[in-house]
């Protein structure tokens, strides 16, 4: 049995990132990165991952600001 507790969710909340922050490392599916997020919690014991889909990027062009 896995010492690795998953706890999937019905409804999702949204979170905002910087994409500079982001990882480097993509997965094609939620089980690849579900994976990875038991591999790294393993390394890492008593941390929290969070397995996220990104929906949408939002930017501005640095131009557009000066005029404000």
């Amino acid at each position: 049995m896995s010492d690795i507790t998953v706890k999937p969710r019905e409804s999702y909340h949204f979170a905002v990132v910087r994409a500079r922050n982001l990882p480097r490392q993509r997965f094609q599916d939620v089980g690849e990165a579900g994976v990875e997020a038991e591999r790294q919690s393993r390394e890492r014991p008593g941390a929290t991952f969070i397995v996220m889909k990104e929906i949408a990027r939002v930017n501005c062009n640095p131009a557009d600001r000066r005029g404000k």
